[in-house]
C-alpha cells in the first residue's frame, strides 16, 4: 500500500466513546487524550446541576430478554405498559414537579400513547413524538411545548440527541435500560442552562430486574442503582459518599438512606480511628 499519508496524525472526536458492545474507540485509535463528561460540566456550570428521586415499581421485568445490548423493546413492552405503572408515573409528576416542563421517555410507540391518555386524563396537557410523527406535527408539538403551552411531552427514541429545549425542568426515566449511553443521551437533554432553572429533577422509575443492571442517576456517579438521593443534588452528596467508601469499603450502599451519610462517616471514623488506636497498644 501507499506511504502517502504515513505522516498525518488522525484526531477522532465523539460525543459517544463507549458502545453497548463494550467496544470503546480506544479500539481504533492509540490514545484518548481527553474526556469531558455530565459530571464534570456541571461542577464547571455548562450544565444544570441535577436533583434525582427514585421510585420503586412494582413491575418485575428479570424475564425481559436483551437485543443488542439493552432490553428488547417488545418484550419490555407488555409488561411496563400497565396501568398501575403508568399511573404511578403520573402520579409522580404531579407530587414531584406539578406543572413543570417535563421530558418523559417511553418503551415505543404503544407505552407512550397510553402514558400521554393518563397524563391527559389527569387534566395535564401532555402530547408526544415519534420517528414517525410527520415534520409539520413534530414541529408544532415542538413549539407548543417550548413555549409552555403543553407541559409533558413524551417520546420514543426522538429527543435522545440532536434536540435542544433548555426549559426542561424534569426528565421522567419511564423507560428501563441497561445501556449506560443511553441513559446519559436520555438524562442530557434537560441539562441545559435556563434562565431560571435552578436544576433539573431527574426521576427513575425503578422496576424488579434480578437478572439486569439498570441505569439510574447514581450510575453517573459509579455509585450502586439503589441509592435514592430523595430530590437532593447529587453532586452535594458525592464526596459524602466517596468518603465514606474510602472509610468503609465493604459497606454495602445498595438502598443507602442519604439523609445519614454524614452520621454513617462519623461512625466509620470512630471505627478506624479505635482500631488503629488498638494496634499501636498492641504493638
Amino acid at each position: 500500500p501507499s506511504d502517502w499519508n504515513k505522516d498525518l496524525v488522525l484526531l477522532g472526536v465523539t460525543a459517544t466513546p463507549s458502545r453497548n458492545d463494550n467496544k470503546g474507540i480506544n479500539t481504533i485509535f492509540d490514545d484518548v487524550v481527553f474526556e469531558y463528561n455530565i459530571i464534570q460540566a456541571i461542577k464547571e456550570k455548562y450544565l444544570s446541576p441535577i436533583h434525582a428521586i427514585r421510585i420503586r415499581t412494582a413491575v418485575d421485568i428479570s424475564g425481559v430478554g436483551k437485543t443488542a445490548g439493552d432490553f428488547n423493546l417488545g418484550e419490555l413492552e407488555e409488561v411496563v405498559n400497565v396501568e398501575d405503572r403508568n399511573e404511578l408515573i403520573v402520579k409522580a409528576y404531579k407530587e414531584i414537579v406539578p406543572d413543570k416542563q417535563a421530558l418523559v421517555f417511553a418503551v415505543n410507540i404503544a407505552h407512550a400513547m397510553e402514558l400521554t391518555k393518563t397524563f391527559l386524563a389527569a387534566d395535564i396537557s401532555a402530547t408526544f413524538v415519534f420517528g414517525t410523527t410527520d415534520k409539520e406535527t413534530r414541529e408544532q408539538r415542538l413549539l407548543d411545548f417550548n413555549e409552555k403551552r403543553i407541559n409533558v411531552m413524551v417520546n420514543v427514541g426522538v429527543f435522545t440527541e440532536g434536540v435542544d429545549i433548555p426549559s426542561i425542568d424534569a426528565v421522567l426515566m419511564a423507560r428501563p435500560t441497561t445501556s449506560g449511553i443511553l441513559y446519559s443521551q436520555m438524562l442530557g437533554r434537560g441539562t441545559r442552562i435556563y434562565p431560571g432553572k435552578e436544576f433539573l429533577m431527574v426521576i427513575d422509575f425503578v422496576d424488579n430486574s434480578k437478572r439486569q443492571r439498570l441505569q439510574t442517576v447514581a450510575s453517573l456517579l459509579g455509585k450502586p442503582q439503589a441509592i435514592d438521593f430523595q430530590g437532593q443534588d447529587i453532586l452535594g452528596f458525592q464526596q459524602g459518599l466517596d468518603d465514606l467508601q474510602e472509610l468503609a469499603p465493604g459497606l454495602d450502599l445498595e438502598g443507602l438512606d442519604v439523609t445519614q451519610i454524614q452520621m454513617l462517616i462519623e461512625t466509620a471514623k470512630y471505627n478506624v480511628e479505635e482500631v488503629d488506636l488498638l494496634g499501636r497498644l498492641r504493638t
